[in-house]
């Protein structure tokens, strides 16, 4: 039954992927990051309706943070379609003192199995630094231009 089952996913997986659904799902292998963006996401094809699920099986947290999963569907008219599942991740400053390589690894299966599922492995690799700070303005000693200068520097993520 099991070999039946896996079957039928691997020939509808194939068929997804010809169908152009891999090609909306991006799935790197090798992230660099920097300290002026700290952030990457890893879009994985997901059908939880299947019964299988991506899940975060390792990562380091002292030098990466989990800050968002989510699961696009790829046609929300269709019952059943399958979608991207959406992992996003901070590097925490610790990763930019030094070049460093660390790695998430997340494994496509169901929760009520304990065979192994189809495990994906990304590289995440920093390129040290500071991140660059935002300009300091002069000091004024009028109220007014205290103020204004005070708004002036508040750092906007565009």
């Amino acid at each position: 039954m099991k070999l039946l089952l896996s079957t039928l996913l691997s020939i509808g997986l194939i068929g997804l992927s010809t169908s152009g659904f891999a090609d909306k799902a991006k799935d790197p292998s090798v992230v660099i990051l920097s300290a002026n963006e700290p952030q990457f996401t890893i879009q994985l094809p997901s059908n939880p309706t299947t019964g299988y699920q991506w899940y975060v099986t390792q990562y380091d947290h002292q030098l990466l943070q989990l800050v968002n999963y989510h699961f696009q569907p790829g046609n929300p008219k269709l019952m059943g379609a399958p979608g991207v599942a959406i992992f996003v991740f901070t590097a925490n400053p610790s990763m930019f003192a030094a070049p460093q390589q660390t790695s998430v690894q997340l494994t496509y299966s169901r929760a009520w199995e304990t065979a192994p599922g189809q495990t994906k492995t990304v590289v995440v690799s920093s390129i040290p630094g500071t991140p660059a700070q935002p300009a300091v303005t002069k000091k004024s000693d009028t109220v007014s231009d205290k103020v204004q200068n005070a708004d002036m520097m508040i750092p906007v993520k565009s």
